[in-house]
């Protein structure tokens, strides 16, 4: 029997942690061996969502259940010994001791995450935020294994990503509630329009107050408008995949023009 490998499933999560990590990489113009560790011990942290997952949902009685608690379990042990190894590296190595906290803060994450699984309670909106907080985190990481500190570009960066992600949370949610034809779809659609208002305030403040470049704003207009787009057609139907590619089209956009905002 093939040995099945666990990594995460849905590709709005690969693109929540690397975005931000290649965005930091090119606004601070580098990427080295440091970086390196640090993308090692994202992705074993990241990869073991999976198994974890996968243990959290599992049937007892299910066939083959033992067969897949036994993979599962073992492939949770390989991506938490290399983000351990790389973490370790990083932090006796170059002396980054902000590193422990950062990622008991990961591992913390990722005990309650896998328990709100366990109890089918992790498709809420809050949960799915506090996911994008932690995801997103990869940005203000590689700045203090990059720079050796964390400053207002890191943070700003970190909010930047995270404000963008959090956009396709209410987007996503609102087709899926309009196009199912489900009891709460008016209220999913006046969350979305709630988030977005609040989202394009934050900006022009932010603008007004110097504290990001106007470029930000433009890399932050696709995805408003797939927003307005996506609250006024109808009769559509709707299909998952092409609105997985769309997001994917629309984050490429965001991360060409957010690293040409940060010269």
């Amino acid at each position: 029997m093939r040995r099945k490998i666990f990594i995460p499933s849905e590709h709005g999560a690969w693109a929540m942690v690397y975005t931000p990590f290649i965005i930091t990489s090119f606004v601070l113009g580098e990427f080295n061996l440091k970086a390196v560790w640090l993308l090692l011990a994202l992705t074993g942290i990241f990869f073991a969502h999976k198994p974890l997952e996968v243990l959290a949902r599992l049937n007892p009685l299910s066939h083959n259940a033992d067969l897949r608690r036994r993979s599962a379990i073992r492939w949770l042990a390989i991506y938490l010994i290399i983000s351990l190894l790389s973490s370790a590296a990083l932090i006796l190595l170059y002396q980054l001791w902000l590193l422990l906290p950062i990622g008991l803060a990961a591992i913390l994450y990722l005990s309650v995450h896998t328990f709100l699984i366990s109890k089918k309670s992790d498709k809420t909106v809050f949960v799915e935020m506090l996911g994008i907080l932690n995801l997103t985190g990869s940005a203000p990481a590689l700045y203090y294994v990059l720079r050796g500190n964390l400053d207002q570009t890191a943070l700003l960066l970190w909010a930047i990503c995270l404000l963008y992600f959090i956009s396709s949370i209410f987007y996503v949610k609102m087709l899926i509630g309009r196009f199912s034809k489900k009891p709460n779809s008016a209220e999913l659609i006046r969350k979305c329009i709630t988030y977005h208002l609040i989202l394009m305030i934050l900006l022009i403040v932010s603008l007004s107050l110097h504290l990001i470049p106007v470029l930000v704003i433009v890399g932050f207009l696709p995805v408003i408008g797939r927003t307005i787009w996506g609250i006024q057609v109808h009769q559509i139907q709707l299909n998952l995949r092409k609105v997985g590619l769309t997001e994917i089209a629309l984050t490429l956009v965001f991360i060409v023009v957010t690293v040409a905002a940060f010269p």
